[in-house]
């Protein structure tokens, strides 16, 4: 009998265990705030201090955090010297919340950037981006009409981008993956006169391309 009940005790904890792993899986809604410019801002905790509103730009190769959120996050310590555009370096988030979405061990930049302090001027106050190096973590979807992003895991984990980076612009980079031809991203398109609902229909997606590795 005391078998039988650790072994039935045992398949209970390993079930909620896949419940919870499950759960966790699970997309999330993350809304946003357009500015008069087009550019998307998201609300964000760093390592529980916020909330603050960092852009989120899907050009941008790494996040960058201002020297303010790194200083009252505790990214770095509070810097006593010069530094260009109050440039930090390179630091590592533990936690970085976006919304309700929550990721762990965050690679970002420590920097001032002069076009984020001019647009906060007129915008109120941004104190970053948001780029490849955390949201690449995810597939995600942009409703403009809801105005959020839906995020759902996609399993990758982002190499070190400020080194790969400067691999590639030392001439250092090796073993790199062509995932399609330059310019083309390997999906067709078509909007019928017909459709006059919003957005396009994807007829076509190439096998290897970036779109079918994406899913």
């Amino acid at each position: 009998m005391p078998s039988i009940y650790l072994l039935g005790l045992q398949s209970g904890l390993l079930f909620l265990l896949l419940c919870s792993s499950i759960k966790a899986q699970e997309p999330v809604k993350v809304p946003f705030e357009i500015l008069k410019t087009g550019h998307i801002v998201v609300s964000v905790k760093v390592n529980d201090k916020g909330p603050y509103r960092l852009l989120f730009d899907t050009g941008a190769p790494v996040t960058l955090i201002s020297s303010k959120v790194a200083t009252e996050a505790k990214v770095i310590k509070p810097s006593l010297g010069f530094s260009l555009f109050g440039a930090g370096g390179q630091a590592n988030i533990q936690s970085l919340e976006i919304g309700s979405l929550k990721t762990q061990n965050n690679s970002v930049i420590v920097m001032d950037h002069p076009t984020i302090k001019v647009m906060s001027k007129f915008f109120g106050p941004i104190e970053g981006i948001i780029g490849f190096s955390t949201y690449s973590r995810y597939k995600f979807a942009i409703d403009y009409k809801e105005s959020s992003i839906v995020f759902a895991p996609n399993n990758y984990i982002p190499q070190d981008t400020i080194k790969a980076m400067m691999d590639r612009m030392m001439g250092n980079s090796k073993n790199r993956e062509t995932l399609c031809s330059k310019g083309v991203w390997g999906f067709e398109v078509q909007k019928l006169e017909t459709d006059i609902g919003d957005g396009l229909d994807i007829i076509s997606v190439a096998p290897g391309s970036v779109i079918a590795k994406a899913g």
